[in-house]
């Protein structure tokens, strides 16, 4: 979770998670030797817009958080990214003048 995340909503994402694995009996992943940060996850998306697709693509989460709350925490994230894009950057100046 980002520093700007609800703690509420990513302790009910965090649980929903673990009540899926119970659930369906799944196992875990192998455990980590060393530090996890070391080398990226291939399955996480680091660019916002493909998290932001892959989040409105998710089929688990909706059946533990409301759907309508979903899509209005999509609704906040595409709103805030379009502002963020709709900035020039200092390096953008830089680049372009």
């Amino acid at each position: 979770a980002g520093a700007d995340a609800n703690p509420y909503l990513v302790v009910a994402a965090v649980l929903a998670g673990i009540l899926h694995g119970i659930a369906e009996k799944l196992k875990p992943t192998a455990e980590t030797i060393g530090d996890a940060g070391d080398e990226a996850d291939p399955g996480v998306p680091f660019v916002f817009s493909a998290a932001l697709d892959r989040f409105a693509q998710a089929k688990i989460l909706p059946r533990f958080i409301d759907p309508d709350m979903l899509g209005l925490m999509l609704d906040q994230r595409h709103a805030e990214m379009a502002k963020f894009m709709s900035t020039i950057s200092r390096q953008e100046y830089g680049w372009y003048l």
